[in-house]
């Protein structure tokens, strides 16, 4: 009978767990119908697995897996399959939600079969009835719902990148890394501005403890507030003058000028400042005597030089007169006999050797060499300062009485007659001065025209085409040259001018034309016998 029995209420026993299995209903930690479920080790209350009979509980959503022992009872109305103790709950971390789902479907559950009376029945004292088997621990499998993981601490796992401030500095936590280790051992770095952060004061130095709060966990770290360094202000260690004046050369009697002058002081901290002038102590020049001078600058107890020189006044040379020109010939230039010399309108330059020019006053010049108590071409001769030069003023006599009838143009026997003038179409060269003919040789030229003077003709001048009549008081020009290059025609202009004439080049085709310009016609004969003079061989006669 106790066989039957052990065997029914095994039978039992896996048919109830079957059906515990198969409902798939809830587990609770709650006490037992029974109140007999031990609150310590790994025992359960379930409804009718039989007392003492194993189960295994395994937690489908963390895999652990226990053997409980069934120490209790549970109403078979209840919703739940099996109630575990707390030491059971602890083993399988249930996290103490209290009710877990099992993995299989709810079929409807039967009534529960009374239980078996297993104290009635006595074993017999002999024979010993052999040991039934142990019954294979009964597989209970729930499923926990997972419960939110609690924060155990926080940590400092990186450290401020700063942690050295100086007074009133504000608390930086850049580079500050803290994270939350949970109760199922998840990790999470949390943000800088989740933080509370206490216990930093810059307002005076020491070791500040900045304590981190989090949920209701704290951490610290130090920060270090140092003493404001105490300010020594830089020491003056040198000064250099970086440049120099523009003015170093100074005349007797001139003032010290520092216009330009950069002067630059350097100081213990390997600062540079440049320095105002006006801050500047100055001594050592001095411009009332000649010579070099060493021009000391002080600032701050320090010192610099430099040089500048005092010149000695030059020696003042006047200048030397170099010649005198007519550049502009007296309104009046003939004459009657007894007339009086007038120099309206006569312009005369004196040239310096230091190329300056100046206009000579008519009072200053000494004039000899006119007399209108003789007809004739008159040389004036114009003095300066041991310098001269001339024009040509003409005394006419009376014209003669008319003649009572006009003579006819004879011609003398044995002269021969008027010879046609050829106008040569001269052009002179480069080496036109060079190749002129020497002075006092005979040039070649066609026979001389009669003269209209009475002075000797001019034989060593072509004259083309010929003298005019010196009674017709026109005004003359006289070419000297015709030159292809401008630069040999600007020698020969140089040179008449030298002589005392009003000169002009004119430009003709790709011709410069030197022209002596405002002759009279009374005093051509002796300008182209003072053109002779200075070597011009050929002149061209134009009105």
């Amino acid at each position: 009978m106790n066989r039957v029995s052990l065997g029914f209420l095994l039978l039992f026993c896996t048919a109830a767990l079957c059906f515990g299995q198969a409902r798939g209903g809830s587990f609770t930690q709650r006490g037992t119908a029974s109140q007999e479920m031990m609150t310590d080790g790994l025992s359960a209350a379930h409804p009718s697995l039989p007392m003492g009979s194993k189960a295994r509980v395994t937690n489908i959503a963390n895999g652990k897996e226990i053997e409980v022992t069934i120490t209790g009872r549970i109403p078979s109305s209840a919703e739940r399959i099996i109630d575990l103790s707390p030491g059971a709950a602890l083993a399988l971390e249930m996290g103490f939600r209290g009710e877990v789902i099992i993995s299989i479907p709810n079929p409807p559950r039967p009534a529960a079969p009374p239980p078996p009376v297993i104290a009635a029945v006595e074993p017999e004292p002999e024979p010993e009835p052999e040991p039934e088997p142990e019954p294979e621990p009964v597989v209970i499998v729930v499923v926990a719902e997972p419960e939110p993981p609690s924060l155990e601490r926080i940590t400092v796992t990186s450290r401020p990148t700063k942690t050295t401030y100086q007074t009133g500095d504000a608390l930086d936590l850049s580079g500050l890394v803290v994270t939350a280790i949970y109760s199922d051992g998840t990790r999470k770095t949390i943000d800088n501005d989740s933080l509370e952060a206490n216990g930093f004061n810059s307002g005076a130095p020491g070791t500040k403890t900045v304590i981190l709060g989090f949920e209701g966990k704290e951490e610290t770290f130090f920060a270090i507030v140092e003493a404001p360094p105490e300010i020594k202000p830089p020491s003056l260690e040198g000064l250099a003058v970086t440049n120099r004046p523009s003015k170093t050369t100074y005349q007797m009697g001139d003032a010290l000028d520092l216009s330009g002058l950069v002067v630059t002081a350097t100081y213990s901290d390997g600062t540079r400042k440049t320095i105002d002038n006006d801050s500047l102590q100055i001594r050592g020049f001095n411009s009332g005597a000649p010579g070099t001078k060493t021009v000391i600058l002080g600032f701050e107890g320090k010192e610099e030089t430099f040089f500048a020189v005092v010149e000695a006044p030059p020696e003042i040379v006047p200048p030397s007169l170099e010649r005198l020109a007519v550049t502009s010939r007296p309104t009046k230039t003939t004459y009657q006999m007894g007339d009086a010399l007038d120099l309206s309108g006569l312009v005369v330059t004196a040239t310096y050797n230091d190329g300056t020019r100046k206009t000579v006053d008519h009072d200053s010049l000494q004039i000899r060499g006119f007399n209108s108590g003789a007809p004739g071409t008159k040389t004036v001769i114009l003095g300066f300062e041991g310098k001269e030069e001339t024009f040509f003023a003409v005394v006419e006599a009376p014209p003669p009485p008319p003649p009572s009838e006009p003579r006819p143009e004879t011609v003398a026997e044995g002269t021969q007659p008027p010879v046609t003038i050829t106008i040569y179409n001269y052009i002179v060269g480069p080496e036109a001065l060079s190749s002129l003919p020497a002075p006092g040789t005979e040039p070649a030229m066609p026979e001389s025209q009669p003269s209209l003077y009475d002075l000797p003709p001019i034989t060593d001048v072509e004259v083309i085409p010929g003298m005019p009549n010196p009674y017709s008081g026109k005004i003359y020009r006289l070419q000297v040259g015709s030159f292809s290059h401008q630069e040999s025609a600007s020698r020969l202009l140089r040179q008449v001018q030298a002589a005392g004439f009003e000169v002009v080049l004119e430009l003709s085709g790709n011709l410069h034309r030197v022209v002596a310009i405002g002759i009279p016609s009374q005093n051509v004969y002796y300008a182209i016998q003072r053109l002779g003079a200075i070597g011009i061989r050929q002149v061209w006669v134009r009105e």
